[in-house]
């Protein structure tokens, strides 16, 4: 969606006035995803940094400052002998990351978390650290941001990109498009999105028209 609000994709010819309108109703937030592997779990299962917390909201769709950062072991419930951490990290506190990856890549972002790991772990961090591995979406080429925060106007704007352009040979897909209001910003959201346009696809195709979507409104 932050490639379509940026205008960085040539339509030809142009987007309607009410698609642009549509497309400009979405509140993007920054987010990126680090894995660090250890020898050992000298973390826990799960945690959130107390600080993070003057900047958490359960009520994202109310604030534009909505932020959260959270730690938790990726190898919870499964069979291995592997120690990795996640860190999960989404809006305004990203930026310090961003600003880091910026000057000094992975390796500076890296750097940063094990030394407040090992602040908080006394030393473990960087005594046990293996390798890691960062996904800096906002830095992504074809990505340039997280995912959705809000939707102003929502039912109206998702209506409007679950239309296809004219001519009916370009169709919108991904979790700002939902087929259910509660899975916007979700991974599966995004996949029964682009599966709802692929049966929209496949319907044109065998009969020269489809079934608009039957978006679910209600929690």
């Amino acid at each position: 969606m932050q490639i379509l609000q940026n205008e960085e994709i040539e339509f030809v010819p142009g987007l309607s006035r009410n698609k642009k309108h549509a497309i400009n109703q979405y509140r993007m937030g920054d987010a990126i995803k680090v894995f660090l592997k250890f020898k050992s779990n000298f973390y826990g299962d799960d945690f959130i940094v107390s600080k993070d917390l003057l900047n958490y909201s359960f009520l994202r769709e109310s604030s534009a400052n909505f932020a959260q950062r959270e730690f938790w072991d990726e190898t919870y419930g499964q069979t291995t002998d592997e120690n990795v951490l996640g860190m999960f990290c989404y809006g305004k506190l990203c930026h310090q990351y961003i600003e880091l990856y910026e000057k000094g890549g992975d390796e500076a972002v890296v750097d940063n978390i094990l030394t407040e790991l090992d602040s908080m772990f006394d030393g473990q961090a960087s005594k046990q650290h293996i390798k890691s591995s960062v996904h800096m979406w906002p830095k992504r080429e074809f990505i340039k941001t997280g995912y959705v925060s809000w939707i102003h106007n929502e039912e109206d704007t998702v209506e409007v990109m679950q239309r296809p352009l004219r001519y009916r040979k370009v169709f919108f897909a991904g979790e700002a498009i939902p087929v259910d209001r509660s899975q916007w910003g979700y991974v599966h959201g995004a996949a029964w999105s682009g599966k709802d346009v692929a049966r929209k696809i496949i319907e044109l195709e065998r009969t020269g028209d489809f079934k608009p979507t039957n978006v679910a409104w209600s929690w």
